[in-house]
């Protein structure tokens, strides 16, 4: 039983995280700081729930029937001492106290391994729910999904050999040996008596005494079904919680009504980038404008400098282009085509998203450049030339494993600028439609920045471009240069901005 509860546990785990990676942006925020407890403990008290109830149930039957079939009469008919019945008796106990040694020893060792394979899971999906941002920028949802639903099945998988010493371990001493000493006392009794009245008396009332401890486990079993079925309301208190959170992912967060969205969304069809008179708020802010009546077009093939006030709202341009929130009013056209309508993976897969604070998982440096998409050894060349256009091969060459070094959640064991070269090696890994770069390379030595630069922009030529930084040097490359007020972009002269 203890396998079925691993069993339910993970896959508990499995179908929150599903609908948690498929929601909208706007939703799964704001119940990611709630799922961290759920995946902690919520879902283990619901699968301990779920499991406790049928098992006592089952034990009971099983113990009911074994009452019934089989009785307490053992040793020998015909009197005497019976030292062979007696030998095994003896023997049986040896081997339980033998086997509970063996068995605790290992149980205890595999479970150690087992509760750290647990928490390696749960540490991958805090990891998923922290940078939720980026992978649903990039469409990575279906990649994680696949992700997290492989580890979990490896976990079940190795923690059934725990599952089995640990279940072994408690099974002999509650289910084999406690309720069954008053059983041996018996048939030893029995094996040592002689056939006379005496004898027979002490041994019926030993019988009486054994079916009497039978009933009173028995008893006891049925009073733990009992009480499990009184705490149905604390597990259906936590069921409802879980249930709540499920339902604010699937919540519409658009204002649109659900019948004026398109059924069948179209592929990404490049051009320009059209803001009619967009409306947006964060949810959490509903009544605090970011983005007010704002109309702009970003032609393409162009590249434009965005500079303004921190919290002004530059990058809320980038997350409704992204498809991450839904707008109040007004609508975002790419290529003549709304983006609402365009199907999400398809407009992911044709924008480059990069920001100031990239984003690592505990996986190579080749396979966190790759993803979503699997590193393929084929790719190694295109990893190569990338990573000497971005200064960071010399780094990487240096690692124990190279490309293959696997690094530290978030990137730990980088510093703030290696993590932004390595980051910048997607844009030479793939070619995009659009650019965004939002306040790339801030953090690498200037020499190296300029050198950088140069290899981004020339890899970019013809594309469409938007720039957001703070640090205007990298404005140099850029075609036009706008002020960003929250209403509107102010056009200002390159020249002068930059002297």
């Amino acid at each position: 039983m203890a396998y079925a509860y691993d069993r339910i546990e993970k896959d508990l785990k499995k179908d929150l995280f599903r609908h948690f990676i498929r929601a909208k942006y706007a939703n799964s925020v704001e119940v990611s700081r709630n799922l961290i407890t759920q995946f902690a403990s919520d879902l283990d008290e619901i699968a301990y729930s779920i499991w406790f109830i049928p098992n006592r149930l089952i034990y009971v039957t099983a113990a009911i029937a074994c009452v019934i079939i089989y009785d307490f009469n053992f040793g020998n008919e015909k009197g005497g001492i019976n030292w062979g019945f007696l030998a095994i008796v003896f023997g049986l106990f040896v081997i339980l106290i033998i086997s509970e040694i063996i068995l605790f020893k290992k149980a205890s060792k595999i479970n150690v391994a087992a509760k750290k394979r647990q928490e390696e899971d749960n540490k991958m999906i805090y990891e998923r729910i922290n940078n939720l941002e980026y992978i649903k920028s990039i469409s990575g949802e279906k990649y994680e999904e696949e992700k997290v639903n492989q580890q979990l099945d490896a976990t079940f998988q190795k923690n059934k050999k725990a599952l089995w010493y640990s279940t072994m371990f408690k099974t002999i001493p509650n289910y084999l040996v406690v309720p069954n000493i008053p059983v041996f006392f018996l048939a030893a009794t029995l094996t040592l008596a002689k056939e006379n009245s005496r004898t027979s008396a002490v041994f019926a009332i030993g019988n009486f005494s054994g079916y009497y401890m039978s009933v009173k486990n028995l008893n006891s079993e049925v009073g733990k079904i009992v009480d499990a079925l009184l705490t149905l309301d604390e597990l259906s208190t936590n069921l409802e919680i879980v249930n709540e959170t499920v339902q604010v992912l699937h919540h519409p967060t658009g204002h649109l009504p659900q019948k004026f969205l398109p059924k069948k969304k179209q592929p990404f069809v490049n051009g320009d980038i059209i803001f009619q008179n967009v409306v947006f708020a964060y949810p959490k802010r509903p009544q605090q404008d970011i983005l007010r009546n704002f109309t702009f077009t970003f032609q393409q093939g162009k590249v434009y400098g965005i500079a303004g006030k921190n919290g002004i709202g530059k990058s809320t341009i980038t997350k409704t282009t992204l498809k991450l929130y839904d707008l109040k009013a007004g609508k975002i056209l790419i290529g003549q085509r709304n983006v609402q309508e365009i199907d999400t993976v398809s407009l992911h897969r044709s924008i480059c998203y990069q920001t100031n604070r990239p984003t690592f998982f505990g996986m190579s440096i080749a396979e966190n450049v790759c993803y979503p998409n699997n590193y393929d050894k084929k790719n190694y060349d295109k990893l190569v030339q990338a990573a000497k256009k971005t200064g960071i091969y010399e780094f990487i060459t240096r690692l124990p494993q190279g490309f293959d070094t696997v690094l530290r959640e978030g990137g730990s064991d980088l510093s703030e600028g290696q993590k932004q070269q390595i980051s910048a090696m997607k844009m030479f890994i793939n070619d995009y439609d659009i650019y965004i770069l939002d306040e790339i390379l801030s953090n690498v030595y200037p020499d190296l920045k300029e050198i950088i630069l140069q290899n981004i922009f020339d890899k970019l030529k013809g594309k469409t471009v938007l720039v957001i930084d703070h640090h205007y040097k990298i404005f140099e490359y850029v075609d036009y240069i706008y002020q960003f007020t929250g209403e509107k972009l102010i056009r200002m002269n390159k020249k002068d901005f930059l002297s």
